[in-house]
């Protein structure tokens, strides 16, 4: 096709002058397309992912605290954090526009730093080592989200 473009969000090819893709909808501007396809971070998709995964984990709590089971231990609520962790990647890999698998992932560290500044227990280490299967999972679910997009 002369004077076209593929998206960097799906491959379709797209007419030159066309703002948006006509299969999934993503910005071709020029700035946005070349951030999209360098492969840049979306700050944007990172500040929703925290407030998804924030969210999830605010509700998760309420949930478990409603049914009873923080009697049950330590292992059942570090497990259902992380579906939790792992749904809220996946809900922001598959609605964002473009590949965003690491801004869920990043999002999830933040939730977990704001969850203990929230509950008092702010201290750097507790963030590092706290965040990393948050960081895992919330990447696992953001590549299952883009995979069900089918960016990936």
């Amino acid at each position: 096709m002369v004077g076209s473009r593929s998206c960097a969000a799906c491959d379709e090819i797209n007419d030159t002058n066309a703002k948006f893709c006509r299969k999934c909808g993503a910005d071709l501007t020029e700035t946005s397309y070349q951030w999209a396809a360098g492969g840049g971070f979306d700050v944007w998709w990172m500040l929703g992912g925290v407030a998804v995964m924030f969210g999830v984990q605010t509700g998760a709590g309420i949930l478990l605290g409603l049914m009873g089971i923080s009697r049950l231990g330590t292992l059942p609520l570090v497990l259902i954090a992380l579906v939790a962790f792992a749904l809220g990647g996946f809900l922001v890999g598959r609605f964002s526009k473009g590949k965003t698998i690491l801004e869920p992932a990043v999002s999830a560290v933040i939730a977990v730093a704001l969850a203990m500044f929230v509950k008092g227990h702010f201290n750097l280490l507790a963030i590092v080592i706290g965040g990393i299967l948050p960081f895992l999972a919330a990447l696992a679910g953001g590549w299952l989200g883009e995979k069900a997009q089918g960016t990936i």
